[in-house]
Parts: structure tokens; C-alpha cells; sequence
């Protein structure tokens, strides 16, 4: 799977460098919306858009998994004791990238 995040996430990156609003995701050939698209819009939408800028902050927590819900930043994790829970979703992608912003 790292293949296919790590391929989606280039074509993400690239079609932003673009200047695009959305992109076709090599692992599933969906279209997906850029990072681009949501800034377009202004806010959250509540939908758990993969490339969200607001933090998902809309998102029902009803609909987000439990480990989601307390929407603690993983910068509050102390170091070396991030735990990541991979169901190969949605919600684990997002999980995922937002780790990866973190980092970085």
C-alpha cells in the first residue's frame, strides 16, 4: 500500500504545481480533489476530503473513527509514540498524511 500512497500523493503534489483542482489517483482511478480545490472554497466541507487544508474540521465525529475523534494533534504525541491504526481507508490515509505533514 505504501506504493499507492506514495504515488498518490506525487500525483497530488504534481497536479498542485499545475495549478489544478483535481487530479486522477493512480491507485484507483478516481478523481480527487486538490488542495487547490478546498482552498477554492474556503472551508471545510465535511465530506473527509483526502487533501483537506482545514484540518477537517467540519467532519462529523460521528462518522470518524474512534482514534480520530479527540482531533489531538500528533504533535501533542510525545516523540516516538505515534501509533497508527491502517484499514487501508479513507480515514487512514488522512491519518497517514496528516502524520506525514507533521514531520516535516
Amino acid at each position: 500500500h505504501t506504493e499507492d500512497i506514495s504515488a498518490s500523493f506525487a500525483a497530488h503534489d504534481a497536479a498542485v504545481l499545475e495549478g489544478k483542482l483535481t487530479y486522477v489517483d493512480p491507485a484507483n482511478g478516481l478523481t480527487v480533489f486538490t488542495a487547490l480545490a478546498h482552498k477554492k472554497r474556503g472551508k471545510c466541507c465535511g465530506s473527509g476530503c483526502r487533501h483537506c487544508p482545514y484540518d477537517h474540521v467540519n467532519v462529523s465525529r460521528s462518522v470518524m473513527p474512534k482514534y480520530l475523534n479527540k482531533r489531538e494533534s500528533v504533535k501533542d504525541v510525545p516523540k516516538g509514540r505515534f501509533g497508527l491504526f491502517w484499514s487501508t481507508g479513507k480515514d487512514s490515509f488522512l491519518t497517514l498524511r496528516k502524520w506525514l505533514k507533521a514531520q516535516t
